[in-house]
C-alpha cells in the first residue's frame, strides 16, 4: 500500500470526480491533517469545510461528499493509520470553529456548550487504567474529553481495537461511524456522554 507523504496526494489519489491537483491541496490545507478529514467525515461536518474550500462548487462538493463518506475510504485511512503511514504523526483534530470563520458556522457551538468546571475532577478507578476512543459532537470538544480521561489515569486512542475498554458515543452523531461499527463488531462497550459523566463522578459525586 501506497505510504502518502502529503495529504494532498492522499486525496487526489481518492479520483474525486472533479477533483485534481489544484483542489486537493486547497481541501488539505483547509483542514491541515488527516486525522481533521476523518474527524469531520465521520461527524458529517465535512459538507461545512468544503462549502468553505476554495474552487470547490456545489457540483464538486456533492461529489466529495460522496466519495469521502464512503466507508472504503474511511476503511482505507484506517489501514493506512494502522501500517505506520507518517500522515497520521500529527495526531491535532481541528473543530470547525478552528477552520471555518465561526459566523459562517450552521450550528453555533454555543448551542451544545456545557458549562465548564461543572463537575470537579474527582479520583475514580473506573476510568483509571481504562482505554477510550471517542466518535461524534459531545457537549465540549474532543480535546476537553481527553484531558479529563487522562487527568484520572486513563488513556484515549484515535481508533477502536481489541485493547478499547470504552468507546463513548454521541448520542447526536455518534452511531453508525466507523469507529461505532468497529466498536459493535468486537464487542467493545459502548456508552454515551451520560454513562460516562457517571463513571466520572461515582466515588465522590458532584459538589454542590
Amino acid at each position: 500500500m501506497k505510504n502518502y507523504s502529503t495529504l494532498a496526494e492522499f486525496i487526489k489519489d481518492l479520483k474525486i470526480h472533479g477533483f485534481g491537483e489544484k483542489r486537493a491541496k486547497n481541501l488539505a490545507n483547509k483542514v491541515k491533517n488527516i486525522q481533521t478529514l476523518r474527524y469531520h467525515i465521520e461527524l458529517g461536518t465535512i459538507d461545512q469545510i468544503l462549502l468553505d474550500t476554495p474552487d470547490i462548487g456545489g457540483v464538486t462538493k456533492n461529489e466529495a461528499i460522496k466519495k469521502l463518506k464512503d466507508i472504503e475510504t474511511l476503511l482505507l485511512m484506517e489501514e493506512l493509520e494502522q501500517q505506520g503511514c507518517k500522515l497520521f504523526e500529527d495526531e491535532t483534530y481541528y473543530e470547525l470553529e478552528d477552520i471555518i470563520d465561526p459566523s459562517k458556522l450552521k450550528v453555533s457551538k454555543e448551542d451544545v456548550k456545557m458549562q465548564k468546571g461543572k463537575f470537579e475532577i474527582i479520583e475514580d478507578d473506573q476510568i483509571k487504567g481504562k482505554n477510550f476512543v471517542i466518535t461524534g459532537t459531545l457537549s465540549m470538544t474532543r480535546d476537553y474529553f481527553v484531558s479529563l480521561i487522562i487527568g484520572e489515569g486513563g488513556n484515549v486512542s484515535n481508533s477502536v481495537s481489541s485493547k478499547t475498554d470504552y468507546l463513548i458515543a454521541s448520542n447526536v452523531d455518534g452511531e453508525e461511524t466507523t469507529k461505532w461499527k468497529k466498536a459493535k463488531a468486537i464487542g467493545t462497550k459502548i456508552i454515551d456522554e451520560d454513562d460516562f459523566w457517571k463513571m466520572y463522578r461515582k466515588s465522590k459525586g458532584p459538589k454542590a
